[in-house]
């Protein structure tokens, strides 16, 4: 219940941005991990206990029915010429499990005909174009290889990993946007070759992320691309 209060809240701000600015030439919908806490109450790798008030088919169901009322109802908004879906599927928490959910929410739109292109992401990074900005996604933290997940701040390391990246992608005539979800926080900073900016969570903050990094607050992060003005950031607080 609480879930389908926080995304009615999203749309009805969508909504209210369309009717300031008109309708969206592209609504871009990035699900950026965790979106299902565990599996057996533990993280993808095993021996990490996560307390959880849910089963494993009750989180299940709980995502498919949550998420495709919130696709329906954008749908049946009318906010936006086209819609797409970007979802992560290599995050540290669920693992395969989430890959399962994203494909099966993908399968329901389809299969009641939404307007909807939906891309299920199995690489830890992966991007998309819109006109001259590149925007790289990640959740933070895979599923298998990483023992850290990125960090809150961009360092050496981590800005030399993201821009190998950008090299190989031959994305340098774009202006390039880092984003994650990990941590449950929401901060940007920018960097010589890109955006780097960590995301909120519309699930809120762990017991982990509150110890580390203080009380956050449930929120959905947005990125408005206008053109000769650029990129205007917003977040929607619930």
């Amino acid at each position: 219940e609480v879930l389908e209060q926080r995304s009615s809240k999203i749309i009805s701000t969508v909504e209210r941005l369309n009717g300031d600015l008109g309708m969206f030439k592209d609504l871009i919908i990035c699900f950026l991990g965790d979106s299902i806490d565990s599996y057996n109450n533990q993280t993808s790798r095993g021996g990490h206990h996560l307390p959880s008030n849910m089963t494993n088919k009750e989180m299940f169901d709980c995502f498919i029915q949550s998420h495709s009322k919130f696709l329906l109802a954008l749908v049946e908004s009318q906010v936006a010429a086209n819609i797409t879906v970007y979802a992560t599927a290599n995050s540290n928490h669920p693992g395969d499990i989430e890959y399962m959910a994203m494909q099966a929410l993908k399968y329901f739109c389809n299969a009641h005909n939404m307007p909807i292109t939906f891309h299920v992401i199995e690489n830890f990074l992966d991007h998309f174009i819109i006109d001259d900005d590149a925007f790289i996604i990640s959740h933070g933290k895979d599923k298998q290889y990483r023992k850290s997940g990125l960090p809150k701040n961009m360092n050496p390391a981590t800005e030399l990993y993201i821009e190998q990246y950008i090299k190989h992608h031959k994305l340098g005539n774009y202006k390039c946007h880092f984003i994650k979800g990990d941590l449950h926080i929401q901060n940007s900073e920018e960097g010589k070759f890109f955006r780097y900016r960590n995301v909120g969570s519309i699930f809120g903050a762990s017991d982990w992320i509150m110890h580390n990094f203080g009380k956050t607050s449930p929120g959905a992060d947005y990125d408005l691309c206008i053109p000769d003005i650029g990129i205007l950031e917003g977040k929607i607080k619930l």
